[in-house]
């Protein structure tokens, strides 16, 4: 019997190999489950991520990279739960990342007779929409939360790219370098400030079709060019991190 791919795993192992159709097989499908893992990893993770509802007549829910930090996260729910728009409250409470919903969520309802109260309360809103169900605090119950969270945290406005996403872009590069003979990236310092070239990486133009192809397939919005131009050294990964994730995972790794 034939081994059932998901498609994920699909696509990458017929992309990858546009590469190099000359490259060994299993190399391909080595470093398609690889990177096929790394995403899998991000797509469960969504303390980095937010979502944003499309459609006017029939809506339906799409995750977004998050893309502020979590001071303007709870800048933004502020805002919105200061406001009298429950839309503007609801879009604001979806839009940001997970870690700022997280910093903020009303306490559990109360236990009646051994049970959970019912979640659909003036309290708390339980919205239905194609491809989620949130259940969403009141505003107005939400602002001294989200002031308190403000006090006593010191967060920053810049968005941290998570270990994650790092090993996704990562994963990506190596399969690149494997399979195109070359890293697609060039490091060096300019020292002319008048030149217009940017310092640091260079992508190679293969290495950006592969990652926007991906991006695009996947709907993860992280393969950007800094993120594929940044140095190892700056990634939030160690040595020994480093190397156990390039360790060869044989052919019935997934």
């Amino acid at each position: 019997m034939r081994e059932l791919v998901p498609p994920e795993l699909d696509y990458l192992v017929g992309r990858l190999g546009l590469i190099n159709p000359s490259a060994d097989a299993r190399l391909i499908i080595e470093h398609a489950r690889k990177i096929n893992t790394a995403y899998q990893l991000l797509r469960g993770h969504p303390d980095k991520r937010g979502v944003t509802l499309k459609g006017n007549i029939r809506k339906r829910a799409e995750p977004i990279a998050a893309a502020r930090g979590l001071k303007d996260d709870l800048q933004r729910l502020l805002k919105a739960a200061r406001g009298r728009s429950v839309k503007e409250w609801q879009t604001a409470w979806l839009g940001v990342s997970g870690a700022a919903r997280s910093l903020i969520k009303p306490p559990a309802p109360p236990l009646i007779d051994g049970r959970r109260a019912a979640l659909d309360t003036r309290d708390m809103k339980l919205v239905n929409v194609k491809g989620l169900s949130v259940i969403i605090p009141n505003a107005q119950d939400s602002a001294p939360r989200i002031e308190a969270a403000l006090a006593q945290g010191e967060f920053s406005s810049k968005r941290e790219a998570d270990k994650l996403t790092e090993i996704f872009v990562l994963r990506v590069r190596d399969a690149y370098l494997a399979l195109a003979g070359k890293k697609g990236l060039t490091y060096r310092e300019m020292n002319d400030a008048s030149t217009l070239d940017p310092k640091g990486g260079f992508a190679d133009a293969g290495l950006i079709a592969l990652a926007k192809d991906i991006d695009t397939q996947f709907g993860t919005k992280v393969l950007t060019v800094s993120r594929l131009r940044k140095q190892e050294a700056k990634m939030k990964l160690s040595a020994e991190e480093l190397t156990e994730l390039r360790k060869p995972w044989g052919t019935r790794t997934s």
